[in-house]
């Protein structure tokens, strides 16, 4: 496994270091913000990472490739850069964004298409039979932008769920807090130092298709399926726990949030929670969660092989040759 993520990680830096140094420039020099509705890019920052070496650790399970240059993919990678970069330079004296934004996204796609390209060839996500693996690694790394365009409009509900879990957790590790939710569906946590509101954002829902997909990738991994139906029980047991690890994680936000602002000001304690903690902390813990539950999955057997009939073993019975047949 560590030779996987070795290898997802070479393979992952090239498009690392271009799309870095691709939001430099488009935030820093043209001043724009990417992003989809209610998702900035910085949300993708660890779901990617952890989706795509999830898949290569797949791929490489069943079929090991070594890293080589691909030369036909890094020659169309830089000119693709160029032609962006150039868009973006003189776009105003090309017609402005209407004009050039089809060919603004079909650079952008040919840039990070072929930036996964330069170290291994194309058949080597195509042409491999765990390539299907990628489908529910894309609902991990896009799982932020599902969660808020998609899955909106579960917040009440999901809500609902949180806040008593919410107050029992804080109840037992920060004591005195108050906790409801308010009638623009927000959920309010009091503290004498600090106030948090809760919105859509915290709903747990990317938890809840992080370890989804995690848990159907673990079954697809070669051909393992969970012995004896257990999988109702392992799959449920695993959602549990994801609801308690979001409720977990917002209260150590909260917590975060106190402590920061005690030691480093309000104004810079709250930037350093929202620019870091609030974006990156529930990745974390999601990653460690999981991985630490699959850990005990796999520990207990609970996903097995599945069993094939044994191979009978036939009899030898002595057969004389009849007279007058013989060679």
């Amino acid at each position: 496994m560590t030779s996987s993520i070795k290898k997802a990680s070479l393979i992952l830096a090239i498009p690392t270091i271009e799309l870095l140094c691709l939001r430099w420039f488009l935030h820093g020099f043209l001043n724009l913000r990417i992003g989809f509705n209610w998702v900035t890019d910085s949300d993708f920052f660890f779901p990617v990472p952890i989706a795509f070496c999830i898949f290569v650790y797949l791929l490489e399970d069943y079929r090991p490739r070594p890293l080589t240059w691909q030369n036909k993919s890094l020659v169309l990678n830089i000119i693709s850069l160029g032609l962006f970069l150039f868009l973006n330079i003189f776009y105003h004296s090309l017609g402005g964004w209407e004009s050039i934004s089809f060919y603004w996204r079909t650079f952008l796609f040919i840039i990070i298409g072929t930036s996964f390209c330069c170290l291994v060839p194309l058949s080597y996500y195509l042409k491999n039979p765990q390539r299907l693996a990628i489908l529910p690694a894309l609902v991990i790394a896009g799982a932020v932008s599902i969660q808020m365009n998609i899955f909106n409009f579960s917040w009440i509900a999901f809500g609902k769920l949180l806040t008593p879990t919410l107050a029992s957790l804080a109840t037992i590790l920060l004591g005195n807090t108050d906790i409801f939710v308010s009638r623009h569906g927000m959920i309010t946590i009091l503290h004498p130092e600090l106030v948090l509101r809760i919105g859509k954002g915290c709903s747990g829902i990317d938890a809840f298709l992080f370890f989804s997909m995690a848990f159907l990738i673990s079954l697809m991994r070669k051909g393992h399926v969970l012995s004896n139906g257990k999988w109702l029980i392992a799959y449920g047991t695993g959602i549990i726990l994801m609801h308690f690890l979001n409720a977990f994680r917002i209260l150590l936000l909260f917590a975060l949030g106190v402590i920061l602002q005690r030691y480093l000001g309000k104004e810079t304690g709250l930037r350093l929670l929202k620019l870091v903690f609030h974006v990156h902390l529930g990745w974390v813990l999601y990653s460690l969660g999981i991985g630490a539950y699959m850990f005990v999955l796999y520990h207990l057997k609970f996903f097995a092989a599945s069993k094939k009939a044994p191979l009978r073993e036939v009899p030898m019975v002595p057969f004389k040759i009849p007279a007058g047949q013989e060679p």
